[in-house]
């Protein structure tokens, strides 16, 4: 299955808003029309998976926009921006990032960690 076939299939269940995929080291897999995280906030968004100090402090840019670190549990790291936020997962060759209106939140985790499951079993 393809990056972005994968993209179609997050959105498409109206979970999740925009999706995005992008190499450890920030290089862009596959994203959604409009989605354009930078390098540095990828990075930042990894190294958040091991030590999440930083993010809990300061928080975490996505787009250029500052969200607020909530959780980082069970392999799924979740910021928010008041109605809106993303949950990310982060794969063996990935970072998954999966955005949120409103109160889709614990659908958007749902997707976003099904998918992270799927692409882990598939050895990614």
């Amino acid at each position: 299955m393809s990056w972005e076939s994968q993209i179609d299939e997050l959105t498409g269940t109206g979970k999740v808003t925009a999706a995005a995929f992008y190499g450890h080291d920030g290089a862009i897999l596959a994203t959604s029309p409009g989605v354009s995280v930078g390098i540095p906030e990828i990075k930042k968004l990894v190294a958040a998976f091991d030590n999440d100090s930083e993010a809990t402090s300061n928080g975490l840019f996505l787009e250029q926009t500052k969200f607020l670190y909530v959780s980082n549990k069970d392999g799924l790291l979740h910021v928010r921006d008041g109605t809106s936020g993303a949950v990310c997962v982060l794969t063996k060759k990935s970072l998954l990032i999966g955005f949120y209106q409103n109160d889709e939140v614990d659908n958007c985790i749902e997707a976003v960690k099904k998918t992270g499951e799927s692409l882990r079993a598939l050895g990614n």
